[in-house]
Formats: structure tokens, sequence, C-alpha cells
């Protein structure tokens, strides 16, 4: 069995560190996102009046049916490529 040497785990060592600050940079824009978010929905939820929330609602939802359609015809019925038509 070969034995590692302190030289060898070094790069190793290099690895995990970058890859540590580059998942904690991941993880803080994520959460940066969800309290954007979040600050988002209680001042609509607070300033628009509840008739608007739901019309705005039900033309979301219609835009993002009509827009998944598109891309499902676009990738003539496979649904990995329309997802990826869908989401760019």
């Amino acid at each position: 069995m070969k034995s590692i040497r302190i030289t060898e785990l070094k790069p190793l060592n290099e690895l995990f560190e970058e890859k540590r600050k580059e998942l904690i940079s991941d993880i803080k824009e994520m959460v940066d996102r969800e309290m954007k978010l979040f600050e988002f929905e209680i001042a609509y939820s607070l300033f628009v009046p509840r008739k608007v929330r739901e019309r705005t609602a039900k033309l979301v939802e219609k835009t993002r049916k009509d827009l998944w359609k598109k891309a499902l015809k676009k990738a003539k019925g496979d649904i990995k490529k329309a997802i990826s038509f869908y989401s760019a």
C-alpha cells in the first residue's frame, strides 16, 4: 500500500478550501435571493389590493401555460428540450 505524503495533501487541501469558499458564496447568494423574495412578497401583499393580486396570479398562470405549450411545441414533444426552452 502506497503511503500519502504531506506534499501530496497540500493540493487536495487547496481544492477542499476552494470548494468550501465556492459553496459559502453560493449559499450567501441563495439566502440573499430568498430574503429579497420574502421582502417583495410581504410588500406586495401589504400594498397591492387583493383583487389586483388575484387578477395578476391568473394572468401569470395563463402566461406560464402558454409559454409551456409554445416550448413543448418548439421541442416537438420532447419534455427535456421543452424545459430548456421554457427556462431560457
